[in-house]
């Protein structure tokens, strides 16, 4: 069995979902088009189970292996947009949880943006 999905958001969801259900990824391409990043992935059915980690998970294997320059452009961008996260919830009351998680998140795209 094998899927090729193109997820519009939440490829990180994507991805766990496919590791949870005992689905490989085969493959990955991220390409852009019309100012708009869209990122393929191709998945098959494993009889064991498939485990990812935390940065294979948000990033895509393949993409993280090939950082290509749509790759770095893509995740510069959201870079920016957590950041800008990040200081919204500084105003914010209550919201510890969503800091260290946007703090996480900023710490993993910046070093995979720094290699």
């Amino acid at each position: 069995e094998r899927l090729i999905l193109q997820p519009n958001i939440g490829e990180r969801t994507l991805r766990s979902w496919l590791q949870e259900n005992q689905y490989k990824i085969q493959s990955e391409k991220i390409l852009e088009e019309n100012k708009k990043i869209y990122e393929i992935i191709v998945a098959e059915k494993e009889q064991k189970p498939v485990t990812y980690n935390e940065m294979e998970l948000m990033f895509g294997p393949f993409l993280l292996e090939e950082k290509s320059e749509i790759f770095k452009s893509k995740w510069t961008r959201e870079l920016q947009q957590r950041k800008a996260i990040r200081e919204q919830l500084k105003q914010a009351a209550n919201q510890e949880t969503r800091q260290k998680q946007i703090e996480q998140e900023i710490q993993m795209i910046e070093e995979v943006l720094k290699t």
